[in-house]
């Protein structure tokens, strides 16, 4: 939840070495320049009690925002994670992120209070038919 000027070598190969049992990534680039304009991933959750959650992050450049990039990034994404076997994908957000918490309640997040911060809040999805 914070911005990174610069990737360190460990950050580098875990974001370019992919485990895909584990992990998966969606990259949005435009195509005439090739210019990065989203980014959303899965990662297994390791401090789960079961191995069947997996969390994620996802990032839209501000100017691209609001136009469904996002959208079609986190619908790819739920659908690799359903595809793997996960049965629930889960995020923390700041509680006064509105933006954020609308369109994660838009696919279908539950969202609830974090135990351990109350600044975030916590969202989780089960990809089964529940």
């Amino acid at each position: 939840m914070s911005t990174l000027n610069e990737l360190s070598s460990s950050q580098l190969h875990r974001f370019t070495h992919i485990d895909y049992h584990h992990t998966m990534a969606f990259i949005a680039l435009l195509e005439e320049t090739g210019e990065e304009i989203g980014v959303c991933r899965y990662a297994a959750n390791p401090t789960e009690k079961t191995p069947d959650a997996c969390e994620f992050a996802i990032v839209v450049a501000d100017e691209w925002q609001g136009q469904g990039i996002g959208y079609h990034l986190m619908t790819r994404l739920i659908a690799a994670a359903r595809e793997q076997g996960f049965l629930r994908m889960t995020g923390d957000f700041l509680a006064d992120n509105t933006p954020m918490l609308s369109f994660v309640s838009r696919l279908s997040f539950k969202l609830s209070a974090h135990i351990e911060d109350h600044g975030l809040k916590h969202g989780e999805l089960w990809l089964d038919s529940r």
